[in-house]
C-alpha cells in the first residue's frame, strides 16, 4: 500500500506539469529552486521601503515602507507607510482598502474597490506563489512567444495570461533559465537586483519598475530588508476590517465646572 500511495504521489506531480509546456519553463523554475521546494512554498513575506521619482519634481525622490503578504491560495496583505497608512487586503474573492492616519489609527476609512483590482490582485497571488507553472488551473493560459534579445542576452518569451485579460511578459535567459524582465499589461517594466536565498529559494533583493506617465519613465525601487518563507497567517490578517465608530469625548455631567 505504502508503495501504492507514494506511486500515486509521484503521477500527481507529473500531471501537473503540461505536455506541451515549454522547457524554459522547467529551467526557470529550477533555476529558482528545486520543485519540490517551489511546490511546498505556502506563503511568502517581503518586509522592506519603496522609493519613488517624486511626480512633482523630477530631482527628488520620496520614500516610503512596505510591507506584502502572499499566501495560498487566494490570500494578499499590502502595507504602505507614506505619511498616510494604506492598507489593500485580498481573501478569496473580498477585496478591501483602508486608509488611516499613522498618528490616529482610529481615524480611517474602508473603502471597497472595483472588481478589476481584485481581479488584479489574484493574478498578482499566483504569480509570486506559482512560480511559472499551473496558470491553466485558475483559468489562465500560457504563450510561449519565441526568441527575443534582452540586454545582449537571449531570451525565451513567455506570456502569462491571467482573466479577464491580465498579462505578464516574462523573458527568462535561455541558457540558465533566469528572469532578465518583466512586462505588464499596464506597460510596467520590471527587473530584479540581486537575490536573498531562503530556504533554498532565490528571491530578488530590489525590484525595480520603469513606466512612462505623462510622457515621462518614472522608477521606484522595491528594497527587502527581510523575506521569509511558509509563515502561517491567520485568515484574520486577511479579512475586511471593522470599521470602529467614531471616538467623542464624553459630555460633562450637569452640574459639574
Amino acid at each position: 500500500m505504502t508503495r501504492y500511495l507514494a506511486l500515486l504521489a509521484v503521477l500527481s506531480a507529473a500531471s501537473l506539469v503540461r505536455a506541451d509546456e515549454p522547457p524554459i519553463i522547467a529551467k526557470a523554475r529550477a533555476y529558482v529552486a528545486p520543485d519540490a521546494v517551489l511546490d511546498g512554498v505556502k506563503s511568502i513575506h517581503f518586509v522592506g521601503k519603496i522609493t519613488s521619482d517624486d511626480p512633482s519634481d523630477a530631482t527628488k525622490t520620496v520614500s516610503a515602507s512596505v510591507e506584502i503578504i502572499f499566501q495560498k491560495p487566494w490570500q494578499q496583505l499590502l502595507v504602505v507607510n507614506n505619511g498616510q497608512l494604506v492598507t489593500i487586503g485580498l481573501d478569496d474573492y473580498n477585496v478591501w482598502q483602508r486608509l488611516q492616519d499613522p498618528k490616529d489609527l482610529r481615524r480611517s476609512r474602508i473603502i471597497i474597490p472595483p472588481i478589476a483590482m481584485l481581479q488584479r490582485i489574484r493574478a498578482d497571488i499566483w504569480e509570486n506563489l506559482g512560480f511559472y507553472r499551473g496558470i491553466e488551473q485558475t483559468g489562465g493560459r500560457l504563450e510561449d512567444r519565441g526568441a527575443a534579445v534582452i540586454d545582449g542576452i537571449a531570451c525565451e518569451k513567455i506570456a502569462f495570461i491571467h482573466p479577464p485579460n491580465f498579462f505578464y511578459i516574462r523573458y527568462f535567459d535561455q541558457a540558465t533559465g533566469r528572469l532578465v524582465l518583466t512586462e505588464t499589461d499596464s506597460g510596467v517594466k520590471i527587473s530584479q537586483v540581486g537575490e536573498i536565498v531562503v530556504k533554498g529559494i532565490r528571491l530578488p533583493k530590489s525590484l525595480v519598475e520603469k513606466q512612462i506617465r505623462d510622457g515621462k519613465e518614472q522608477t521606484s525601487i522595491y528594497d527587502f530588508s527581510s523575506i521569509t518563507v511558509n509563515d502561517t497567517f491567520p485568515d484574520s490578517v486577511f479579512a475586511t476590517p471593522q470599521v470602529e465608530p467614531p471616538v467623542h469625548e464624553a459630555a460633562p455631567a450637569q452640574g459639574s465646572p
